[in-house]
């Protein structure tokens, strides 16, 4: 299932944002992204959407 609802995670202190991906989402053969991949996030004003992508340096 590559569709469900998330939650955006505020950790008291670490000073970062956490992203909730539900499993049923991660779990599925075509999620992109490997546990503990760095990624790119870019934010698109224009649609107001956050763009998660695979990063491409270090």
């Amino acid at each position: 299932m590559l569709k469900g609802v998330g939650k955006i995670v505020w950790v008291k202190g670490k000073r970062s944002y956490y992203i909730h991906v539900p499993e049923e989402v991660a779990l599925d053969s075509a999620f992109p992204f490997r546990r503990g991949e760095k990624v790119l996030i870019e934010i698109d004003l224009k649609n107001r959407s956050l763009i998660i992508s695979h990063w491409r340096g270090e």
